[in-house]
């Protein structure tokens, strides 16, 4: 096992090829193919990701065009669901942030959402999976705010193969795997891993990520250097 305390590190070592099998959000998966890994499993489908804009409940932003030359608080610029996902969608919707609004990064989705509670900002950009869980730990700071806009949803993480990892090897954990789900230990596992499910799962797996990442980059320019582009 390898660990990796921050997604920059995370990022370096499976640059590095220091990983034989990988866990990785959507956004990695591409830069991770690039890298001579390969998609072998796939979260369920109640692991897809998405972004939600959240705002006071009782303050004066009501609808997306209120947030023009407004305080919005994003993760970081390389979250999927966090932040391209919500950048994309507020363009959508009229308001290119970069020219419009103020965009402060805090690099927590926690400390986002409570800037909001505490009117330090307007709205926070965070993912749905952020918002349930400072919903889970942070009730009443939670209980003042409220969804204002919800995205669509992506595939969720992959698990991935090093090309040096032996066939044999690939196959017997991906039935792992699958069957996790159908065993009673398997089943605590993954729900201690806040994990549905995993399902077989290749690179066109993925291709609605492909897609919507090219949208972006139509729309607002180059991605975050994240993400080395096919």
């Amino acid at each position: 096992m390898e660990s990796a305390q921050t997604p920059d590190v995370y990022d370096a070592k499976l640059r590095a090829g220091v990983f034989d099998f990988a866990i990785v959000d959507p956004y990695q998966v591409l830069l991770a193919e690039n890298l001579g890994y390969t998609v072998i499993a796939r979260t369920g489908k109640a692991d897809r990701v998405s972004g939600v804009i959240v705002a006071e409940r009782q303050g004066e932003i009501h609808r997306l065009s209120d947030l023009r030359g407004r305080n919005i608080a994003f993760t970081n610029t390389t979250a999927l669901a966090a932040t391209l996902l919500n950048e994309f969608g507020l363009l959508e919707n009229g308001l290119d942030v970069r020219k419009r609004a103020v965009v402060l990064y805090t690099h927590s989705p926690e400390t986002s959402l409570l800037s909001v509670a505490i009117k330090h900002v307007d709205a926070a950009a965070v993912s749905q999976a952020d918002w349930e869980g400072f919903q889970h730990d942070h009730p009443v700071s939670a209980g003042q705010l409220t969804v204002l806009w919800r995205s669509d949803d992506l595939s969720g993480p992959a698990v991935m193969a090093s090309s040096s990892v032996a066939p044999a090897h690939v196959r017997a954990l991906q039935t792992a795997l699958v069957q996790l789900a159908s065993l009673d230990n398997g089943r605590g596992a993954l729900q201690r891993a806040g994990i549905s499910r995993f399902d077989l799962g290749d690179s066109v797996s993925y291709d609605d990520v492909w897609d919507f990442l090219q949208r972006y980059q139509r729309a607002l320019g180059p991605l975050p250097d994240r993400m080395v582009v096919r």
